[in-house]
């Protein structure tokens, strides 16, 4: 349906010619723009007091555990991970692959590229254009919080060098193996990049629907939890990436609502989403698009 529906929009704007690139031009920049806006005054900052406090505690508390975890836990885990029903990690073998960035990126980055060649259509009205606006927005703050995250812990686990839970008795002896810049994929196990993405994921999509937070924090445990069973990162390499997601994730949702883009921010710096488009004008953007 998206492809098709590209391929139409492509079509019309080779019709309508050179105004039609400017136009997608000017969508472009519009869409960086936002990107440009300076805080507002009353939320400039990133965190305000007391929800600053809240994240520096649960920070702490993670990066703790994390630490904990090398020393004591992240054997065991190994261990016992070697001794659990076929079954279970044959479904953690399935399940695993939806904490894949892709999942993510590619649908919102091809969204993100719908609204641009839509918006560049003469077609389209004032509303429809505004409707266009919070759509493509909403895309592009999803893209950029998964992205940023996933290019950081593809640094992140090259430069660490540390080696898999795989490794250990076949190839090593113990947790405690690094190989800083190695480029072996068996020495990229901290920080995990399933958990970042998870993590990611559940509170920038939580931010936008409150209702489906608890569905999407299970989603993300229960792939941290798979990584582990799997033998691909130990449980200080899934507490880490799960600190580094939510720090992204909540930098990156603050500074969309800082500047006023989906979310709005009170004093305290709680951030709330504005209401987005209705289903009906939706619907009535997708016939002006596509020409119905």
């Amino acid at each position: 349906m998206i492809v098709t529906t590209i391929g139409k929009l492509k079509a019309a704007m080779q019709e309508q010619g050179p105004p039609a690139l400017k136009r997608l031009n000017a969508g472009v920049a519009a869409g960086i723009g936002w990107l440009k806006r300076k805080p507002r005054s009353v939320s400039a900052a990133i965190l305000r007091w007391p929800m600053r406090e809240q994240w520096i505690a649960i920070a702490a508390l993670t990066a703790a555990a994390a630490i904990v975890s090398m020393f004591f836990f992240d054997g065991l885990a190994t261990i016992n991970s070697k001794r659990l029903p076929p079954g279970l990690v044959a479904f953690a073998n399935w399940f695993t692959d939806f904490g894949l960035s892709g999942w993510f990126l590619f649908p919102s980055g091809i969204l993100l590229g719908a609204c641009a060649l839509a918006g560049s259509s003469s077609r389209l009205t004032k509303m429809q254009h505004g409707v266009l606006a919070t759509i493509a927005v909403r895309a592009e703050f999803v893209f950029i919080a998964i992205a940023i995250p996933g290019l950081i812990v593809a640094v992140l686990k090259r430069a660490i060098g540390r080696a898999r839970p795989l490794m250990i008795d076949w190839h090593i002896p113990h947790t405690f193996t690094y190989s800083p810049f190695n480029k072996w994929g068996a020495f990229h196990s901290m920080p995990s990049g399933h958990a970042t993405t998870a993590v990611c994921a559940a509170i920038v999509l939580g931010a936008m629907w409150p209702g489906a937070r608890p569905y999407l924090w299970i989603y993300a445990v229960a792939i941290a939890m798979t990584r582990v069973i799997l033998l691909s990162h130990h449980v200080s390499d899934v507490l880490a990436g799960a600190l580094l997601g939510a720090v992204c994730a909540i930098l990156i949702l603050n500074s969309f609502a800082a500047r006023g883009l989906i979310f709005s921010q009170d004093q305290l710096g709680r951030v709330t989403p504005k209401p987005g488009p209705s289903w009906r004008r939706i619907k009535a953007l997708a016939r002006a698009i596509l020409g119905q």
